[in-house]
């Protein structure tokens, strides 16, 4: 085989032929092996992309009729596909698409051996391959082996950006390049015609702590495109801890929880949460109370909120839970200001706009998703791990649950999910066990071996998930122990059901 005798070793020859005869997984060998035995494989690589000179030039190697001379030197893998006559006319037309399919991988892979071998002959072939191939995945992973030469293959990728139609792929590169020479060729193009175009090079840009790109951030929130406003906010969500000046846009932010388009308002509601200050936060805080705001997005502000892991998120998240269940008889406000989770102070958020109607002032939300809402906050209560946190989450949590046991009014249980907006439900109790249990807080253990008396097996399957993680070692003999001195019937049915599945 001509090719493979022009290597310069054995060893190389060898590496070369499993990479033109093998399958995926040993051509994938293959390449490793290629790119440790650096550039002297690079004039076999270049000739299996462009394997026929003729006078007037090179020949389109990717072009349909061109045959690659790795083709002609592997007939044993399309044997099948040789057969002449009559009868062969349908598989040799299936021999060739095989052939092209395999074509395409060569070249793929021999794409991704330049991008590692950094060197000035790798880049020109690659963005050859790039401008010449007629194949969208030999193109991309072109122009993705280019972002791994770095800074030696800058120029190459600033050239295809002058190309509307290689634009795309040049900036993708550039994304990934992961280096401040890239920021002049992306903002470079932060205005472009094309959406897919200004979306990758903002979120690009979002990785690099240069106070050019806060203002092209605050341009690209306001942009017509959705898709670029919410590559915007999901670099701002990222990374916007490390960009200059950031709390500057925490407004802008703000009020795209307004979006009409729900993706963007659910990225701001996380990007608001990860940049965790007062104003972000209390944005997130009166889009719980907005009554034109999608469960959805009432949801993923929760999550947000409990992500940011501080007091005064706790604190939102506290008010909000318990304006979503029925109050305690005698009590006449859910916020005290005894209460454990102290008060924070909280800077004023400008109003969130939304189409139609203006914010309303803070009030007891809609309870059409209320069950939902609350289900959620005793989840994310159940995941804070920071330590003081988690000591308050955990009473809140009991104070909910004694909330629930005490309400005025309460439904029969049910064995089943919620019904209607009735908080004191068989599911809430359940996530409330779950909760503490994650939490592990050894308070918890009495207020939940007292709710085994509830009927439903629904909820004690989940108490006594709790128990277990509570106290796996002497969680049993308190249960044994309480048992003996028990006088109520329905816990006493609850602690032998407790008993019974323990192990």
């Amino acid at each position: 085989m001509a090719l493979l005798q022009s290597a310069d070793s054995p060893e190389a020859s060898h590496a070369l032929q499993r990479l033109i005869e093998g399958d995926f997984e040993t051509r994938w060998d293959a390449a490793k092996q290629i790119v440790r035995l650096g550039p002297s494989v690079l004039p076999t690589l270049l000739a299996l992309l462009s394997d026929e000179i003729d006078e007037a030039g090179p020949v389109d190697p990717l072009a349909p009729e061109t045959k690659t001379q790795a083709l002609n030197e592997s007939p044993s893998r399309y044997a099948s596909h040789e057969d002449s006559g009559e009868e062969g006319a349908g598989e040799e037309e299936a021999g060739e698409e095989e052939a092209d399919e395999y074509d395409i991988e060569l070249r793929w892979f021999i794409a991704r051996i330049l991008g590692e071998l950094e060197h000035p002959v790798a880049v020109d072939a690659l963005l050859n391959l790039v401008k010449a191939s007629p194949h969208p995945e030999v193109a991309a992973i072109a122009a993705t082996s280019l972002a791994k030469a770095g800074d030696l293959a800058l120029p190459a990728l600033t050239e295809l950006l002058k190309q509307p139609e290689h634009r795309i792929l040049a900036v993708q590169a550039l994304s990934q390049l992961g280096h401040s020479t890239a920021i002049p060729a992306l903002l470079s193009v932060v205005n472009d015609a094309e959406d897919s175009v200004r979306a990758v090079a903002i979120e690009a840009l979002t990785a690099f702590r240069d106070r050019r790109v806060t203002p092209i951030l605050a341009q690209a929130l306001g942009d017509t495109s959705s898709a670029v406003r919410l590559a915007a906010l999901r670099g701002i969500g990222s990374r916007g801890h490390q960009l200059p000046e950031i709390d500057a846009l925490v407004s802008r932010i703000g009020e795209l929880l307004g979006d009409l388009n729900l993706d963007v308002s659910c990225q701001a509601a996380i990007a608001l949460g990860r940049l965790n200050n007062p104003v972000a936060l209390s944005h997130l805080d009166k889009a719980l109370y907005h009554p034109l705001m999608p469960l959805a997005l009432k949801t993923q502000a929760i999550r947000a909120l409990a992500w940011s892991e501080n007091e005064q998120a706790l604190h939102l998240l506290k008010s909000y839970l318990l304006q979503l269940i029925p109050p305690l008889p005698q009590e006449t406000s859910v916020t005290h200001s005894s209460d454990s989770i102290g008060e924070t102070a909280i800077e004023a958020a400008p109003p969130i706009t939304i189409a139609p109607g203006p914010l309303n002032a803070r009030k007891k939300p809609h309870l059409s998703h209320s069950d939902s809402l609350s289900l959620e906050i005793v989840r994310v209560l159940g995941r804070m791990d920071n330590g003081p946190l988690a000591d308050q989450a955990t009473e809140l949590l009991l104070k909910v649950l004694d909330q629930c046991q005490a309400a005025p009014g309460q439904a029969a249980p049910s064995q089943t999910a919620p019904a209607g907006n009735n908080a004191n439900t068989v599911e809430l109790k359940a996530s409330i066990a779950l909760s503490l249990g994650q939490l592990g807080h050894q308070q918890a253990f009495k207020p939940l071996l007292a709710l085994l008396s509830h009927p439903s097996p629904h909820l004690r399957f989940h108490i006594l998930a709790a128990l277990k993680r509570l106290n796996p070692e002497g969680g049993r003999q308190q249960l044994i122990t309480a048992q003996q001195h028990e006088t109520s019937e329905a816990l006493a049915q609850g602690l032998t059901f407790a008993l019974s599945e323990w192990d």
